[in-house]
């Protein structure tokens, strides 16, 4: 079974061993892994699975314990590591008198999280159905913030009824509706090695610092026996050397 993220599911409990923490224990909800601790639970309890990407009220008494500043009551549940083990969501005890299978998100006010959408994309994506927009998020999630305290999102690809759209009508199709791009470096160079290690290194285009690195692809899209797509990533040696 698969569980929609949009439910806030009631499961039976089954406690397995933490391997690394003798006050945690394992529950296993529709092949997640969720940590919680051994003395709060008993096999065969009923209890509400939360799953990442759901925002809680911890001004109500169930969420409570996460509250860690009153000035930002509602918190996003995420994938997190305890002592090694991956715990997707929360689980806490059931509502009285629900029962298993029952969805119980409007009990305890859990919502899904929708982040918002820039209205270029969101005009994008309405007139053109069959395209998917492939990109990545950069900003306050990473060592490198580019010069920016939010997140911010840019494209890098397109994907058009299940083909790859190739390069320059992918970077066409996206300028018209103003959805921002990963910078270009060069384009039409013939395959140099070299080269390709000069620009995966050197000052970031869009940010004071240095750059990550640089993503090679052919204009024309192909595949190889190999490796499928042909599309490349560099880390450049700046970079590297940065996290040492």
């Amino acid at each position: 079974m698969v569980i929609s993220t949009h439910l806030v599911e009631v499961v039976k409990i089954k406690l397995e061993p933490h391997p690394n923490a003798d006050s945690l224990s394992i529950v296993k909800v529709y092949g997640y892994t969720v940590c919680v601790r051994t003395e709060d639970w008993q096999d065969g309890d009923l209890g509400a699975y939360i799953p990442p990407d759901s925002i809680i009220d911890t001004t109500r008494s169930e969420f409570s314990f996460l509250n860690k500043d009153i000035n930002k009551p509602n918190v996003r549940i995420r994938v997190i590591k305890l002592r090694g083990i991956i715990s997707m969501g929360l689980l806490i005890p059931a509502p009285s008198d629900s029962k298993e299978g029952d969805n119980v998100a409007g009990i305890l006010g859990v919502r899904h999280y929708e982040p918002l959408i820039p209205t270029e994309i969101e005009v994008f994506c309405r007139d053109n159905p069959d395209v998917i927009i492939y990109g990545e998020i950069y900003g306050r999630v990473q060592s490198l913030k580019y010069g920016i305290d939010n997140i911010r999102f840019m494209a890098f690809d397109t994907l058009c009824k299940g083909e790859w759209t190739d390069a320059f009508e992918n970077t066409s199709m996206l300028e018209e509706y103003g959805v921002p791009q990963v910078p270009l470096l060069t384009s039409h160079m013939p395959y140099d090695a070299s080269k390709i290690e000069y620009y995966s290194n050197g000052k970031s285009i869009i940010a004071d610092h240095i750059r990550e690195g640089c993503v090679i692809k052919p204009m024309i899209e192909r595949t190889h026996p190999s490796i499928g797509r042909v599309q490349l990533k560099l880390v450049g040696t700046d970079y590297l050397a940065k996290g040492k």
